[in-house]
């Protein structure tokens, strides 16, 4: 059954979905499957009449994929009378062709091709129905998708076997009119137009056929060069990432990693080179336990450090945050930085000084070459894809555990307009919230404010922030912003009430506390109705007082004790 929430769902309902998306998401950015690693399936239609049974053809036939497939959508792509397949997959190959020449049928075939008039164009809904000479009965219906993100062709296409003739054909239109066809021929692809007698043969055109191509697999292996679409600034790194003249590269080593020193004595035989290109190393040797004695033997003319296992996790933090596949960091591994500390390229595993060099050249290139460099296979862009956003870097931080570096890393990028966004704001706002600076928690919303006057997260943390503060005329103002673009929420209604009841509008409380209640049982709404039938009491408006207690179910917190006292004020009058 679908969980989806409703516009009218509550807040908790909302994010309760959007964490059960976020943990299935993260387990498939960890390699996992939605299809369990299944094989693709094709089943055959074994034809007995008393009793359909089917075989599992598919490792026959070689549709037995391991593709994590999503879409299947049928045409006669060759024009050869049997209906091939396309397959689209939520990993690679993302699409798949497969030709059907499993059989020609050459006669055993016909096809039609619709044409609404007065029912829609393109005659979705319409129902074909074939009678065969032999008796056999066969349907088809033009539909407008075909399970799930496709589309098949719209020719509706009939097997009918060797040596059959159709004896009649009829038509039901979308408006429920039906029209009938005879002297049909198999073999044949048919015209057909709503409301005009007979049907059109249709010639086949000139087909090219499509060569077949080879799927040249990857290496699996950790090895990996990323080039980012466009620089991302990186957060303070133990002074790693600050001071940087030109370029440097952050190494990741360690003492019993094979590879690793091979890769530094081949950037120490080109260190010259690299040092006139304006690149500066840092070996960070990740040891458990730091041995300079490793890094001496070496005798490299690079920067050393040793890194905590602090740092090593912020790096895969990093790491994490640009890449949809969630790998743990290898080593040897390195990060290429420009002199603003941006981050430029992330190699896993070894790489070469003539490729470092090379991608140096990508800083002061041109976008055209660093989205070549970036793109793993050739070809054309419509729009050039945007690259990464720092707010996953602060995101993974704050799932990490580390909230002073989320922080700080924040306060930087909102200085500057560039990577000044709302998300970065809000984020900032709420880790203020958290830590219960809520001066520098309210500034940060507005200034959220002046980007996107229409932000919800900023207008409800902010309304938030007033009502606690007891200042309901501006915590009004923000609820009431909200509503004008989700009026059914149950919970704002109930805020929106509270805001009033500070006040004093007591009337405007009810009414936006009654509909929360018809809408949903918010959670802390039976409290705000005593609270609004205390103020009316208080204003000696008795008779309010008690409807919105009739409002309220008996066990509430103290409204007892409130019917208790409005009775014994009505007796006294």
């Amino acid at each position: 059954m679908a969980q989806s929430p409703d516009e009218n769902a509550a807040s908790s309902d909302v994010l309760r979905y959007d964490l059960g998306w976020k943990a299935i998401n993260d387990l498939l950015r960890q390699g996992r499957s939605l299809s369990g690693q299944e094989r693709n399936c094709c089943f055959l239609n074994l034809g007995q009449e008393k009793e359909l049974r089917f075989a599992d053809v598919s490792a026959a036939i070689g549709l037995d994929y391991p593709d994590d497939g999503r879409v299947l959508a049928l045409s006669d792509w060759d024009f050869d009378g049997d209906l091939d397949f396309w397959i689209a997959n939520r990993s690679g190959p993302q699409v798949r062709f497969l030709r059907n020449d499993f059989r020609k049928p050459e006669s055993g075939f016909i096809a039609f091709y619709l044409r609404g008039t007065s029912s829609n164009k393109d005659a979705i809904g319409s129902r074909v129905t074939i009678t065969m000479d032999d008796g056999r009965i066969r349907s088809e219906t033009l539909r407008a998708g075909e399970g799930y993100l496709s589309q098949s062709s719209k020719w509706l296409h009939f097997g009918t076997g060797t040596d059959a003739k159709v004896s009649a054909v009829k038509i039901r239109w979308p408006n429920g009119k039906e029209q009938a066809l005879s002297n049909l021929e198999t073999g044949q692809r048919y015209l057909v137009t709503e409301g005009k007698e007979g049907a059109q043969p249709w010639k086949t055109p000139q087909f090219k056929a499509l060569a077949e191509s080879p799927l040249n697999e990857p290496p699996l292996d950790d090895t990996t060069r990323i080039v980012l679409l466009a620089p991302l600034p990186l957060p303070d790194l133990e002074g790693l990432t600050q001071g940087v003249k030109k370029a440097r590269l952050i190494n990741l080593w360690a003492s019993w990693c094979p590879a690793c020193p091979i890769e530094l004595s081949d950037w120490g035989k080109s260190a010259t080179e690299l040092k006139k290109a304006g690149l500066e190393i840092f070996a960070v040797n990740v040891d458990e336990k730091e041995d300079r004695a490793h890094w001496e033997v070496l005798n490299l003319p690079f920067e050393y450090r040793f890194g905590n296992e602090g740092l090593v996790t912020k790096f895969d933090v990093i790491q994490r945050a640009i890449l949809s596949r969630q790998r743990p960091l290898p080593v040897p591994c390195s990060f290429l930085i420009d002199a603003a500390g941006r981050l430029r390229a992330i190699y896993k595993g070894p790489v070469s000084a003539e490729q470092i060099l090379s991608d140096l050249r990508l800083i002061d290139g041109r976008a055209k070459e660093t989205l070549a460099a970036a793109s793993p296979l050739p070809g054309r862009w419509g729009q050039p894809p945007g690259g990464s956003s720092p707010q996953q870097i602060v995101i993974k931080f704050l799932e990490g555990g580390f909230t002073e570096d989320a922080r700080n890393y924040l306060e930087a990028l909102i200085q500057d307009p560039e990577t000044k966004t709302v998300g970065l704001l809000n984020l900032l706002g709420g880790i203020y919230l958290d830590q219960q600076e809520f001066s520098k928690a309210a500034a940060v919303f507005r200034s959220a404010l002046v980007l996107d006057p229409n932000d919800r997260k900023a207008h409800l943390e902010l309304g938030t922030l007033f009502l606690a503060a007891k200042q309901g005329s501006l915590a009004e103002i923000h609820f009431s912003k909200i509503l004008t673009m989700t009026p059914n929420d149950p919970d704002l209604l109930q805020q929106l009430g509270r805001s009033f009841l500070f006040q004093g509008k007591l009337d405007s409380a009810r009414e936006a506390l009654e509909k929360a209640r018809t809408l949903a049982n918010s959670s802390g709404l039976e409290a705000s109705l005593v609270e609004l039938a205390t103020s009316y009491f208080d204003a000696g408006n008795f008779d309010q007082a008690s409807d919105a207690l009739e409002l309220v179910p008996l066990e509430t917190s103290g409204a007892e004790a409130l019917r208790e006292r409005l009775g014994s004020a009505r007796s006294g009058e």
